[in-house]
């Protein structure tokens, strides 16, 4: 959690820009939370498949496996994996390898469902608006005729990721509770990072 906590703030001093904070898709009111949108358009195919590429391995993905690898690092997470150069490479790997499995999870669920997990901003002028819009858009997602349903891909990825993470390559005193935990860890990160998105980002 607190690698992630210090991704946000590293991001943020760095200027970087995440590819989900991009506002692919046209503001949305929370009041119409269950009516479909006629002034929606739901992205092609290719946006969508490039954004995926682009939150697996895109610049962002490169820096924030990075600056958490170099975290870990420096508390020796997992101690297994010493605090060397091929420890250092080893927890970076695997944290791309964590991502790309939880950004691989969502983008074919949501490929499945037909839904668009893309982040759009409130467009309402409420701060209480925007904090409930925030928090619900990180396990809600806009189908193809706009209408903004439940999406199971987001609450499910993080933890597909960091569970396969912890069972294939981790040490082996990692269990399926560790995975549980650490997606809990992203799911809260996803949830929290919408905020900022909401009221940071332009």
């Amino acid at each position: 959690m607190k690698n992630k906590l210090f991704l946000i703030i590293s991001l943020l001093l760095l200027g970087v820009t995440p590819v989900a904070a991009q506002n692919d898709v046209p503001a949305a009111d929370p009041a119409s939370i269950a009516a479909s949108d006629p002034t929606f358009n739901f992205p092609s195919a290719e946006k969508r498949f490039e954004r995926f590429l682009k939150k697996t391995a895109g610049p962002g993905a490169l820096v924030g496996a990075g600056i958490g690898s170099t975290f870990q690092q420096i508390g020796n997470a997992p101690p297994e994996w010493e605090k060397t150069t091929k420890g250092f490479f080893r927890r970076y790997a695997s944290n791309l390898g964590e991502n790309a499995l939880e950004q691989t999870t969502e983008y074919a669920l949501s490929e499945a469902l037909g839904q668009d997990p893309a982040y759009s901003k409130c467009g309402c002028g409420e701060i209480s608006k925007r904090t409930i819009y925030a928090l619900k858009s990180g396990f809600t997602a806009r189908n193809r005729r706009g209408k903004t349903v439940f999406s199971a891909p987001k609450l499910v990825a993080p933890f597909a990721g960091s569970i396969t993470a912890v069972k294939v390559w981790y040490p082996k005193r990692y269990s399926v509770q560790d995975g549980v935990r650490r997606g809990s860890y992203g799911f809260a990160f996803n949830v929290g990072f919408n905020l900022i998105r909401e009221f940071v980002f332009k």
